[in-house]
């Protein structure tokens, strides 16, 4: 593990504060357009406000969370003109564990749909763990009607109506709080419900 002090001085030197919300991005080549080496030198151009560095043959990047939101337009629109997609973690929590995030990170892009530029692992979590327990168990024996209805319906659809539930239920089925996390508009969660409530005879209120 890297003492904290060494892990500080290296944040001050990038001007970074180590109390704000980092995330770690795990960029892969959806060709053989532009080699990695090339990838990251354009990176180190663009993204100031991030570290980026090859890690095992692989494009990492280091980020904060804000600096992230504030460029994601662009930076989606760069990726895609480079056939590049990248997966990012949840935010970092331990330095000395980044192999941990990079994890995170790689789930996030292996369980989004293929037309996902920036994969969020937080929006992969319940996919990622329904595909764990599938392996293990039989669906039937852990998980209500109405979850594996709706994962076929959003496998059938290309829809999120079973991370929407999750997300509904997640937020004590607060409507604005939801709509907020999902970033989507009020009217559109309503529709999402009903349309949750049309496939699965399910009482949300109760």
């Amino acid at each position: 593990p890297v003492p904290y002090e060494r892990l500080s001085w290296a944040f001050t030197s990038l001007d970074w504060n180590l109390q704000n919300s980092f995330v770690l991005l795990y960029f892969i080549p959806e060709t053989n357009q532009l080699t990695i080496e090339r990838f990251l030198r354009y990176m180190r151009q663009t993204i100031s406000k991030g570290k980026s560095f090859l890690w095992s043959g692989k494009a990492i990047l280091l980020i904060e969370e804000k600096a992230l939101s504030l460029v994601r337009a662009e930076f989606e629109c760069a990726l895609a003109k480079m056939c590049y997609r990248c997966g990012v973690s949840l935010p970092i929590q331990n330095w000395h564990d980044l192999a941990f995030y990079f994890q995170q990170a790689e789930v996030a892009y292996l369980y989004a749909d293929p037309d996902e530029i920036t994969c969020f692992c937080n929006q992969h979590i319940l996919d990622y763990l329904v595909a764990q327990i599938s392996n293990k168990m039989e669906q039937m024996k852990l998980c209500h009607f109405a979850v594996l209805k709706l994962q076929e319906f959003d496998a059938q659809n290309n829809s999120r109506l079973l991370y929407t539930l999750y997300m509904y239920l997640i937020c004590e089925r607060n409507s604005a709080l939801t709509s907020q996390r999902l970033f989507i508009h009020r009217n559109t969660l309503q529709y999402r419900l009903n349309k949750i409530k049309d496939i699965c005879p399910i009482q949300l209120d109760d």
